[in-house]
């Protein structure tokens, strides 16, 4: 039953165990990682919420595709693996943008965001990227404004 369910669904379920390692990584560092006495909320609590929360989003996925019918086809969706390997690339791109300061913060994470917006709804109408582009923009101001302002980090 199991796996005529998720056949033709490999690349789903590739990415989806990429998602679980990742969040319990992010999970483990937050548990393990010591308060500080001078912090309210500790170094632990940003890695701790996001890794739970990447697990649980991870677990309606899988429940999604449990419950969703087999692919008859055997083949699964069109190019899942080449989107899978250019997500990894964009996000490699992004964290070195960061690591090395080649971009301010707002504009690195505007850029992947509209990047990987695009790539994941393989989009072409203009209309439908211009607002992925004000959305990738408006998450990037706001994302940095809250790193900055709540959580007190340079960015």
């Amino acid at each position: 039953m199991l796996r005529s369910t998720i056949r033709g669904r490999e690349a789903e379920l590739a990415f989806l165990l990429l998602v679980v390692g990742a969040g319990a990584m992010g999970l483990y560092i937050g548990l393990t990682t010591p308060a500080s006495q001078w912090e309210p909320l500790g170094a632990g609590a940003f890695p701790t919420v996001l890794g739970g929360l990447t697990l649980g989003l991870a677990l309606v996925k899988a429940a999604g595709l449990l419950a969703a019918p087999a692919d008859e086809s055997g083949k699964g969706p069109g190019g899942a693996l080449w989107r899978i390997a250019a997500a990894f690339g964009l996000i490699v791109l992004y964290v070195a943008a960061l690591v090395f300061q080649l971009f301010h913060f707002v504009v690195a994470t505007g850029f992947f965001c509209f990047a990987f917006f695009a790539l994941l709804a393989l989009e072409k109408r203009p209309m439908r990227l211009i607002g992925m582009a004000v959305v990738s923009v408006l998450l990037a101001i706001a994302v940095f404004g809250i790193f900055t302002r709540f959580f007190f980090l340079n960015l």
